[in-house]
């Protein structure tokens, strides 16, 4: 598999921007002291891993090369809506 430079840079920023957004959260929760959680970078992060492993999966299931970005986009996507869902912090229309 070959990754470009797409397939890192693009994901790459979306992580580094969930790592941004819980600090800045934490920042305006807490006085700036400590250690913060990080659970939307942990998110992306993780949905980064899950994303090269189904394109490693679905191009030796069909033997041919596979866009990373597709599924990379999609898993980082859904991963931090899915948490922005599941902890009731989703902004009013």
């Amino acid at each position: 598999m070959m990754l470009g430079l797409g397939d890192i840079v693009v994901p790459g920023t979306f992580i580094a921007l969930a790592l941004r957004y819980d600090h800045f959260r934490y920042k305006k929760a807490h006085p700036p002291a400590g250690t913060f959680t990080k659970p939307y970078f942990i998110a992306s992060l993780v949905a980064y891993v899950a994303g090269l492993a189904t394109t490693m999966a679905v191009m030796h299931v069909f033997h041919s090369a596979q866009p990373a970005l597709l599924y990379l986009r999609y898993a980082s996507f859904f991963s931090t809506h899915s948490l922005q869902y599941m902890r009731a912090e989703r902004m009013p229309p």
